[in-house]
């Protein structure tokens, strides 16, 4: 396994100026209630807070460093370590029955003077950074950036479309499984080059694992001039292959035709006997259900374990414009999180 990195998860806002949407208690629990931020729930203590208070708010995932002050209080809960510095890493709690997901603090600690306004993304000023856990050893050798004819992976988290729900649900959407992987894209350019890369990097041709994987998969064969597929690699020797698969695969989620994404129907056969499994469950009605509906959901891919979720799909060009140029939002299973801490 490489070491863990810490990255810029681009188009990802890891910290956010928001207001506190609601308080609730919580059954048995005296210290400790439950506040709405922004579609996510997170356990506060009693009292420290109230509705409509304007906060900073961290999403699950951010790396914060412990030797700040601001921070320094998260470092009896656990921390990693990165070039020297010692980091607490934002994960999802389960708290006298409460899911607890990021972290809020008053907004004082970050702003003396003025008043941002409330959605002002702080990623950048506050110079946070999300923990990449490790990938398999053998990966590759970076050959350039993430290229052309496809778009990154990046689906929005469903906690974080509560003011866009409206519009959302005025199309017609469908679920897969969200399987837990690395990212791999695989082109074929219009020079009739085929090119492999990762979420992030283009690969280097090589005996690596983008590129075994991309040629065991038949995927290869069934690309045409200015064609795209894009899956996660999954299996042995893959973040900790929790489905608890035998062999190493690739489960394709996305086809593109010279930069466009095309629906199943133009998928070569290929890509459809390795798509990634459909869920036959109704679109939810709010956010909050939907994360609900997902929570300890079983895998198709491999029956008997936890699914890490779902990724609802939709080819409606509008919901690109809705969803800042995606098709796809994603709803990652509660009990799967707590599984993985």
């Amino acid at each position: 396994m490489t070491a863990p990195i810490l990255v810029r998860d681009e188009g990802r806002a890891l910290a956010t100026v928001a207001r506190i949407d609601g308080i609730a208690g919580i059954p048995g629990a005296d210290r400790i209630v439950a506040a709405t931020v922004r579609g996510w729930t997170v356990v506060v203590g009693k009292g420290e807070f109230e509705v409509g208070q304007r906060v900073v708010f961290f999403e699950i995932d951010t790396a914060l460093p412990v030797d700040d002050q601001r921070y320094a209080f998260l470092a009896p809960r656990g921390t990693k370590t990165y070039e020297g510095r010692d980091y607490h890493v934002l994960k999802t709690a389960r708290l006298r029955g409460v899911y607890s997901q990021g972290l809020v603090l008053p907004l004082s600690l970050f702003f003396k003077d003025g008043a941002p306004e409330d959605g002002l993304d702080l990623t950048d000023r506050l110079d946070l950074y999300k923990w990449e856990q490790p990938l398999p050893a053998g990966q590759g050798q970076q050959a350039g950036p993430f290229t052309l004819l496809a778009r990154k992976t990046d689906s929005e988290r469903v906690q974080n479309l509560a003011d866009a729900w409206p519009s959302i649900q005025q199309f017609h959407w469908y679920a897969t499984e969200k399987v837990d992987g690395t990212s791999i894209t695989i082109v074929r350019d219009y020079f009739g080059k085929h090119r492999v890369m990762s979420r992030n990097w283009e690969i280097a041709e090589g005996d690596n694992l983008y590129w075994r994987a991309a040629y065991a998969s038949g995927l290869m064969d069934g690309l045409s001039y200015g064609d795209a597929i894009q899956g996660e690699i999954v299996g042995p020797g893959i973040q900790g292959n929790r489905l608890g698969l035998s062999d190493v695969r690739v489960v394709v989620f996305d086809g593109w035709k010279d930069g466009q994404l095309v629906s199943r129907g133009f998928w070569g056969p290929a890509a459809l006997a390795l798509r990634a499994p459909r869920y036959d469950i109704p679109f939810p009605a709010t956010p909050e259900e939907a994360v609900t509906q997902v929570d300890g959901i079983k895998s198709l891919l491999s029956p008997g374990h936890l699914a890490e979720g779902v990724v609802w799909h939709t080819m409606w060009g509008n919901t690109l414009r809705v969803l800042d140029g995606r098709s796809t939002f994603k709803v990652v299973s509660n009990k799967y999180l707590l599984k993985e801490k």
